[in-house]
């Protein structure tokens, strides 16, 4: 005597994978002769179309371009400044602090 389990929609086999979910109904075919999951719809097959960021870059004229090294070209893009020394630089006050001579001034 053997015992054959039935599964139904309302079972409690819960997956997202879609991989685990292929596998299960493919092993449950070649042992039982029927699917577990009723309601899972094999992926369709891959048709060349593009989607996200490479539908946007065959959109655009920009090459991305893998070798390319962008910290050496965003480096280049600034200039660099060096300051010989400090006379050059300006006298400024403080605003911040508090002076004696400005304590009348409130």
């Amino acid at each position: 005597m053997s015992a054959t389990i039935k599964a139904d929609d309302t079972s409690h086999v819960r997956s997202l994978d879609i991989r685990l979910q292929d596998s299960v109904n493919s092993l449950s075919m070649s042992v039982h002769g029927s699917f577990v999951l009723t309601k899972y719809r094999p992926p369709g097959v891959y048709t060349g179309e593009l989607f996200g960021i490479d539908y946007l870059r065959s959109q655009s004229d920009v090459e991305m371009d893998a070798d390319r090294d962008l910290d050496k070209e965003i480096d280049e893009g600034f200039e660099d400044i060096e300051m010989e020394d400090d006379s050059d630089a300006l006298d400024v006050d403080d605003l911040t602090l508090a002076l004696p001579e400005d304590e009348g001034a409130l």
